[in-house]
């Protein structure tokens, strides 16, 4: 049984005293999206027009809506990200991250060279999130894709060189607290460090979940 792996993005600002953690793409723990082909090819069907009728929260920030009903079936992670790449087209988002979402979807489904220029886009050109580290995380991960272990090891350690800042709290899209780690994402980073040579689907989910439940007890 496959189960789903989720991480948590700090967004750039600060509400009320409190930053929001948005939802990053979910991740099936697999080895990868071709250990479904002895069962026959996956179909990966969506209503495409509804889902590109969706509004931007329930297309990229709901669990269980839009592009992850096909990032949670075996082998239909290209699938999902041109999907997604459908969606941005037609609607032109303003936020990077679900440019994010369609770079981890084409990263665990093999297509490294699409997957990084991708993430590149992401990154933050007005260094804005620098509490939070986004672009570090984002430098670790295509560090990792291009197998640049000294790169990946640098932007580990600047990531947890950041500070918490005073009065961290975190809450979610409905102003719920939520417990995250600090830094965000280092658990991601730690998993690509201790996997490194395995796939980035692998790394993402397996390592970084491994990670993570050794740490549990030091929350």
């Amino acid at each position: 049984m496959f189960r789903s792996v989720f991480a948590l993005l700090v967004t750039t600002s600060l509400l009320c005293g409190h930053a929001v953690a948005e939802p990053l793409a979910p991740i099936i723990d697999m080895h990868n999206d071709s250990s479904s082909a002895e069962a026959g090819e996956p179909s990966c069907d969506v209503d495409r027009d509804a889902m590109l009728g969706l509004d931007f929260d329930a297309f990229d920030q709901t669990f269980g809506s839009g592009w992850r009903l096909l990032a949670e079936e075996d082998g239909c992670s290209l699938a999902a990200a041109d999907l997604i790449r459908a969606y941005i087209d037609k609607h032109q988002p303003e936020q990077r991250i679900i440019t994010f979402h369609e770079a981890q979807m084409r990263a665990k489904g093999g297509e490294t060279g699409r997957a990084i220029p991708l993430f590149r886009e992401t990154r933050d050109p007005d260094d804005r999130n620098t509490a939070f580290g986004w672009n570090e995380y984002v430098d670790a991960t295509i560090a990792f894709l291009e197998q640049d272990r000294g790169a990946l090891e640098a932007a580990r350690d600047r990531l947890a060189a950041i500070p918490k800042p005073a009065n961290f709290s975190a809450v979610d899209r409905q102003g719920n607290p939520v417990e995250i780690q600090w830094p965000p994402n280092m658990n991601v980073v730690d998993g690509f460090l201790a996997c490194f040579d395995e796939t980035y689907a692998i790394a993402y989910s397996e390592c970084s979940r491994n990670r993570s439940d050794d740490t549990d007890g030091d929350r």
